[in-house]
């Protein structure tokens, strides 16, 4: 009987101390640094296509609740070890923008770009970009800004009175409503009586896909423009526009030859010549 009482009591004792362990303080791990990449338009802030030998820029931000030590930029290529491109000493727990200025390869591959920042204690976190590099970057894009005479690009609303043009010819110049349509790459789309929305279609084929404002930046030459359509999902032949969107065009649907249109302002104050302004770059 002794025993008896005795083992109950050993077991008694042996719960207890597992429910003491359970209760017992619980790890914290320390804060880590918070790590973002800038989505401006002139930086590359995510896995994207280059053209070998291209120029790009990638720049980050980094906030902390303890004082930032060190930023330290690596670079692999096709899947090797990384190695270190830059080490850049940081003070405070702000890092308002870094900007790394690289060069693609010249051949195509991967490479992959880890941004790593770190506290003084060794907590740190990592980011990386994979850039594919899609060699030979063909003929550069032309990149038009605005027209022979100084103005920004319009496409008027199509209701609009005689000379405020509501079709667009890419890489010639606007176009009137008695114009050929094989020559409309855009046309305003407003209908009889409708409200101006600022909403684009063609009349010759071509079509549209939306792609990240962020990207227009790394479209520059032919192997860019042409991978970034492939990569592009969406395909669709009337588009309603905001200000800031960007868009492919397959010109006549033939995927022959492509452009990338930029919406910049989008003005609605006198109807009905309401206009999408836009810049725009072609292949040669």
């Amino acid at each position: 009987m002794k025993n008896i009482k005795f083992l109950s009591l050993v077991a008694l004792m042996s719960v207890g101390a597992i429910f003491l362990t359970n209760c017992g303080p619980e790890t914290v791990e320390a804060p880590k640094p918070i790590v973002n990449f800038l989505a401006d338009a002139k930086y590359v802030s995510a896995n994207s296509s280059l053209a070998a030998s291209s120029d790009f820029t990638i720049g980050i931000t980094a906030t902390h609740s303890s004082t930032l030590s060190m930023l330290t930029i690596s670079k692999a290529i096709n899947g090797g070890a990384a190695v270190i491109e830059k080490e850049e000493e940081l003070s405070g727990n702000t890092l308002a923008i870094y900007e790394y200025k690289g060069v693609t390869e010249a051949s195509t591959g991967t490479e992959v770009y880890t941004f790593t920042v770190a506290d003084k204690s060794g907590n740190s976190t990592s980011k990386t970009i994979t850039i594919t590099n899609i060699g030979d970057p063909g003929l550069n894009l032309l990149d038009l800004t605005v027209d022979n005479n100084g103005d920004f690009f319009k496409v008027y609303n199509f209701r609009a009175p005689t000379g405020f043009l509501g079709a667009y010819y890419l890489g010639q110049g606007p176009m009137a409503y008695n114009d050929p349509n094989s020559q409309k790459d855009i046309q305003d789309s407003t209908a009889v009586g409708e409200k101006w929305v600022g909403r684009w279609t063609s009349r010759n084929g071509s079509t549209f896909k939306k792609i990240p404002a962020d990207k227009w930046n790394t479209i520059t030459n032919d192997a860019t423009i042409t991978a970034a359509w492939a990569a592009a999902t969406g395909e669709v032949s009337v588009i309603t526009l905001k200000e800031g969107d960007a868009y492919l065009v397959n010109i006549k649907g033939t995927s022959t030859k492509f452009a990338a249109v930029l919406i910049t302002a989008l003005d609605k104050t006198v109807a009905p010549k309401e206009f999408a302004q836009f810049v725009y770059k072609i292949q040669q």
